[in-house]
């Protein structure tokens, strides 16, 4: 093995041989203290004991959270073509929280005792249908156009659970045309609708429905349970 260290940062620079080179940064670890480890020696046809600096010590015991995120990572990487070379680091940033946070949704659910989570690709895409639900304006306004440009009809799906039990930003507005009533149980007909979901919820003095779609805690529970389903 040779190392050099930079004694202003603390930093050392090993290189170790093994089956082959391998190369090791740190900034808290050093080689010493070494110990004697067994190798397969393929000239000598046997096990023969070698020496193994403190930092290659520590790297094999932690090994696996790097390798396992690794692996994640690479498994549903999104599509970006781009010639702004930050691009990748910014969309790999945020694939490695997406891939942290369904760790730590996988460790709860055995935590909880539930039987089947869900599978990564799947927690992937419920983000990020969670993200792009609501409806956004398409187009450039013309210069003589004062009003704001009109909504595109889309057909949407199934609206995520995350979004509507997040209790963020759900308020009640008047639309221009009425809806049926999406709260479960209710076939009414009403103008009021969220200005988040986009989904039509009766307000009246014999029920609140809007108040139920989004906070009730019967259907709290529900979606709870098909969340880790």
């Amino acid at each position: 093995m040779d190392s050099k260290v930079e004694f202003n940062t603390g930093l050392i620079a090993l290189r170790w041989y093994d089956n082959r080179t391998v190369d090791l940064v740190s900034s808290y670890v050093r080689k010493e203290p070494v110990r004697e480890v067994k190798r397969f020696d393929r000239k000598e046809k046997k096990n023969i004991m070698v020496t193994c600096p403190k930092i290659v010590q520590e790297y094999n015991t932690f090994m696996g959270g790097i390798d396992l995120l690794d692996s994640l990572t690479s498994l549903y990487k999104p599509g970006v073509k781009s010639r702004r070379s930050y691009m990748y680091i910014w969309f790999h940033t945020l694939h490695i929280a997406l891939v942290n946070a369904w760790l730590r949704y996988r460790r709860h659910s055995k935590l909880l005792g539930v039987p089947h989570h869900m599978k990564l690709f799947t927690f992937q895409g419920r983000i990020a249908g969670s993200l792009v639900s609501r409806k956004q304006t398409v187009g450039r306004p013309r210069a003589t156009d004062f009003s704001p440009p009109p909504l595109r009809t889309v057909r949407r799906g199934l609206l995520p659970a995350e979004v509507r039990l997040d209790q963020v930003s759900h308020l009640p507005e008047w639309a221009v045309k009425r809806g049926r009533c999406k709260n479960r149980n209710c076939t009414s007909l009403t103008y009021v609708m969220c200005s988040k979901c986009r989904e039509y919820a009766c307000f009246v003095k014999e029920g609140n429905c809007f108040a139920q779609f989004h906070i009730c805690k019967y259907t709290l529970v529900i979606d709870q349970k098909s969340l880790f389903q």
